[in-house]
This record gives structure tokens, sequence and C-alpha cells, in this order.
């Protein structure tokens, strides 16, 4: 399919995103003279001896691709005997059990309430990556059931819908044991498709979202289990469990020895007299619900659990009861194996409530720390395929320099975890304060502390210099924002319904002179009823804006006010009358009206600008 692709196709150009724009088989063909050549002169081209060397590394990339391909055909009788086997355990309760703690550790929730945390600088971005795991995809929900089918064989194939003008609108997973994963398929060691064999049909990567458990390199390409360790000790668990049944079943019961009198019977007739009492006493009287009569019913319930043994001489006959098994408590080969069992799916028994304190003295919170750190591993390795979903999806909506402009992350179910890294902190800042003080006599200056003991580096600690000078300068912005700015109408019903006739706003309310809320010449230079150091000011349009974005002069004075418009709608030095609320919603609307123009315009510009970059490169 791959072949088959125009160059030019969205289709071919994903798959391209995905593996690497180099090929190694474009080289083959050249370079298999270099295993039988001869070794090149000292006056050879230094280009030459280059190129050689390259499509010999090719060569040896294509030998390597095959040997994976034919490495993941031969690996498929025993993963699919593997699968049978987790099949199985999944039946028990201690696995099951298991399985659903680590799937429900894996998606816990945030503090906002979301399993998939999505971070990014553009926006853009990512409103499209939370449309598609919130709402297109349900990953709040589904991940939760991948996670278990993850977890209990190891691998879970997901096949993604895509459509070329939405990108990814649905998905469905596919059964594990049926698909097949082939690597190298085509010389290319990064090439990736895969074949379902009941319906024999091939998908390509960008296709097929596989999730995987890279814990053991011998099983590449696919990933194993967390109940691989456990298999050989679940069967054991089990015939051990068997046999303690079975002993239970034929030991336990207490048993009678029927000493029979035989008196001078004959030998040969012993036996006959033992089976003529064995059926006397086995019978039990019913009675007869249609005719009244009683019968004697065969009760074949104690027929094998008691023994009858004949005896003669001045011995009477005698019934005595043989006990039973005493030893049904000892079950320590069952602890055993269980405790080997808990250890390969690195689940507490705590969490199972099979066990009320630790060995060893530890406590509840350091075996939550241990498991925090399986958790986390699982999490990393579902977080790279969730990366790849919305790297292909992103493709197909057209942002193909935004892949990988996105964060994404799992919560941390361990609270102890947090508590420990804020301790570190905490005694890390204590250190800071005790070593670095603003006098001269500082024991280390602040880059040596920042550096050595919170462990920033010189570029980081340089950052934080220069986003502590922008923020102070912000700071201080907002503190004089009351002596700038106006009324921003927010509370306006509250102030109709509920202020003091004779109350006076004072400096920033209605009644502050034109000059003080944004008129007079501050309005005339900056556009009105902002100030000059006010981005919206400075938007607005003033004497000195400049033409293209708020216009000259008159511009500014017509969206914001300027020198007269200014004293007209703000109160000028010599007015001095308050700027009424419907006026300052009109001027903002103009405002608002221009800026919306200023950036249809810049935007028609970049668009046509991109447009024509796309025809040259074309």
């Amino acid at each position: 399919m791959a072949n088959e692709l125009d160059p030019k196709s969205v289709f071919y150009g994903v798959m391209r995103a995905l593996r690497g724009r180099k090929d190694p088989l474009k080289s083959l063909e050249q370079g298999k003279d270099v295993l039988a050549g001869s070794i090149p002169s000292q006056n050879s081209d230094i280009n030459f001896i280059q190129q050689k060397q390259q499509q010999y590394l090719d060569i040896q990339s294509v030998k390597i691709a095959q040997d994976l391909y034919s490495r993941t055909l031969f690996y498929d009788s025993d993963r699919i005997t593997a699968y049978n086997d987790f099949r199985s355990m999944d039946l028990s309760p201690e696995i099951a059990a298991a399985l659903d703690i680590i799937s429900d550790e894996v998606c816990t929730r945030s503090e906002r309430g979301h399993v998939i945390t999505i971070y990014s600088d553009n926006l853009r971005i990512k409103k499209i990556l939370q449309e598609l795991f919130y709402n297109t995809l349900n990953a709040e929900f589904n991940l939760s059931f991948w996670t278990r089918e993850l977890c209990k064989y190891g691998d879970c194939f997901l096949k993604l819908e895509i459509d070329q003008d939405e990108g990814i609108y649905d998905c469905m997973i596919l059964p594990v044991g049926e698909i097949h994963k082939e690597v190298g398929y085509d010389g290319n060691p990064k090439s990736t498709r895969y074949k379902w064999d009941i319906n024999n049909m091939f998908f390509e990567e960008w296709q097929v979202a596989h999730f995987c458990l890279l814990f053991d390199a011998a099983r590449l390409p696919y990933g194993r289990s967390l109940l691989d360790p456990a298999r050989k000790l679940w069967k054991q668990l089990q015939l051990a469990e068997d046999a303690m049944l079975v002993y239970r079943l034929s030991r336990a019961p207490e048993r009678r020895i029927f000493y029979i009198e035989v008196g001078n019977t004959d030998p040969n007739d012993v036996y006959q007299l033992i089976e003529q009492v064995k059926k006397n006493v086995k019978k039990s009287p019913v009675v007869d619900p249609n005719s009244g009569q009683v019968n004697l019913k065969y009760n074949p319930i104690t027929y094998e659990e008691d023994y009858f043994l004949p005896i003669r001489g001045d011995k009477s006959s005698k019934i005595e009861t043989l006990p039973g098994a005493a030893n049904l408590d000892a079950i320590a080969d069952i602890e055993y194996l269980q405790n080997k069992l808990f250890a390969a799916i690195k689940v507490p028994k705590t969490y199972l409530n099979y066990a009320e304190s630790m060995p060893g003295g530890s406590t509840l919170s350091q075996v939550d720390l241990r498991f925090a750190r399986t958790i986390n591993r699982i999490q990393e390795q579902i977080i790279l395929e969730l990366r790849r979903i919305a790297n292909v999806h992103l493709y197909f909506l057209g942002f193909e320099d935004d892949l990988d402009n996105f964060t994404l992350t799992l919560t941390n179910p361990s609270t102890q975890l947090e508590l420990l890294k804020l301790e570190t902190w905490k005694a890390r800042m204590e250190v800071f304060k005790e070593l670095f003080s603003a006098d001269a006599t500082a024991p280390v200056s602040y880059s040596w502390a920042m550096e050595y003991i919170l462990g920033f580096s010189k570029s980081e600690i340089k950052q934080i210099l220069r986003q502590k000078k922008v923020e102070k300068k912000m700071f201080s912005e907002i503190e004089r924002a009351n002596d700038e700015y106006m009324d921003t109408g927010i509370f306006k019903d509250l102030d109709e319904k509920f202020r003091k006739p004779d109350f006076d706003a004072g400096d920033g309310g209605a009644g502050a002179s034109g000059e003080e809320s944004g008129g007079g010449e501050t309005g005339g230079e900056s556009g009105g009823g902002f100030g000059g150091t006010s981005v919206l000011g400075g938007l607005g349009g003033g004497a000195e804006a400049a033409p293209e974005i708020g216009g000259g002069a008159e511009a500014g004075a017509e969206a914001a006010g300027g020198a007269e418009a200014g004293a007209e709608a703000g109160g000028g030095a010599e007015a001095g009358a308050p700027l009424t609320e419907n006026k300052l919603i009109s001027e903002n609307r103009k405002f608002d009206i221009q800026t919306r123009k200023m950036m249809k315009s810049i935007d028609s510009y970049l668009s046509k600008i991109k447009d024509q970059e796309n025809l040259e490169s074309e």
C-alpha cells in the first residue's frame, strides 16, 4: 500500500513523518559492490570513499530489518500460547483483582477530574487534542479498559478510523491473538505493518495504535505481560490447591468402624454376611406418599466412608469412630506459592486484603512508593502511544509543524510520592535560606545556591532572573491600575442596586477628572480612554500610533478618542465632566471592531504569503 501511494498524498506524508525520511533500500542495489570491491587508493576522492561507506551502512540496516522480520514470524507460536494462559489466569480472583487495581491506579483522575492532562503553548492544538481524547476517543472511560488489556496480555491493538480531512474520528480494539506485527517487511528497519490473520487484512503503522509493555527485549516487537513471570507459579498454585481440596474431601470426614460378630459362621459365608449387614445399615426408611407404606431406600452416601470388619471369639459386635485428618490448617505450601505469585505480579498483598501488616516493619506508605514506580513505568509506555495517536491526528488536520508541540501526562496515583517530593524541596529551601542572604558576608552567592542546592542549570538561572525582572514590571503596572483605569462595569447591576446615593467613587470612579480617568493629554497621545502605558491605548490609534494598525490622529480620535474626543468622552482638563458608562461601552465596541478588521487583514496577508511559498516549493 505504501509504494502505491502518491508521494504528495497525505497518507504517504504521515507514513514518512512517523518512519523518518531516509530509506536504505534506495542504496541497496548501488552498494552491493562494496563487499566485493577493492580498497581504494590514497589518491581516491574522499567523497567517493564516504559514499561507499554510507552504502555499506545502508546494506547492514537492510539485513537487520530482514532478520527482525523473520523473528516476528517465529515468535508468534509462543505468543499465542502465552495469551491462552493469560486468559485462564484472569479467571483466578487474585489475578483478576490485581489487574483491576493496576488499571485503576494507572487511570487515576487528577484534581481537575481528568485522566489525561494536555498542555500546549498553542491553545488551538490544546483544544484539538482535548476534543480528540475527551470526546472522539472517549479516553477518559476507555483508557481503563485498554490498560487492563495491556497489563493482561502485554499488548493492546487499536484500529484508528481516519478521515483525510477530519483526522481520527473513531477507534476499535482488535483481538490481540489474531494480530501479527511485521517489522522491516520491506527492508526498512523503521517500516511496520500489522496483519489480521482471520480476515487476511494488512494495516499500515499509522492505522493501528500498538500499546505494549517493553520490559523484555527478547519478546520484541511485542510487549511482555505483567502476568508472564507468574505463569509457572500460577500453574503450581492451581495444582497445590487441587491437591489440598482432594485431601480434605477424602480425609477430613470422620469414619466409623463396624466390628461384626460372625460367631461360628463358615469362613466362606463371612463375606456374604458382611455384605448383608452393609445393605441393612445403608438403608434408610422412607414413607411412600402414594401408598403410605414404609420403604427402605438404599442410601449410598457413606458407602465408601465406613469400614466393616468381621470378628470371632468372646468379643461382641461394636461400632467405633475413626477421627478425620487433624492437620487441615497446615497450608504453608499454599502460602509460599501465593507469596511468590504476589511478588511476580508486583501488587502488595495488603492491596488484595491478604495481609494486615507489612513484613519487616515496613509501612503501607513505603510499599506504596515501590508500587507507584511500577505504575509510573506503565504510564510512560501508554503516553508514548497516546502521543503517536495525537501526532497522526494533527498531521491529517494539517498541523505538520506542530507535531510533538504538546505534553500529555497521566496522574501520579501515589500521594506519598508527592509528599516526599514536597518534603525534599522544603528541606532544600531551608538549606538555601541558611547559605544565601542579601548580606555581603553570605557563605555562597545566589547563582551558586541555585545551581548546587536547588539543581538549576546556568541557563535556567539566567531565564529565572529575566522572568523576575519582567514580572516586577508587570506587578508594578497592576498596583497602579486603580489610578489608571476607570470602572470596568462588571459590578454595574450591584452598584445600581446597593450603592449609597451619596457615595463618591474617588479617583477610580465615575466622578474622576477626565485627565485621571483617561482623557486629556494622555487620551490624545495614546488613544483616548486608555493610558499610554496600556496595550489597548497603544493599539487604539492616537497621534503617534501606526497608521496601518490603529489609524492616524483621526482614526485614533474616532476609535477611542483622541485629544478632542478624549476631552469630550472622558473629560479633559478644562471640561472635567465624567465619562458615562454607555459612552465607554460604545468606544470599546468601536475599538474591538477595528481590532478585528486589523487582525483579519493580517491573517489574509499571511495566508497569501504561505500560498505563494507553497506554489514556489511545488
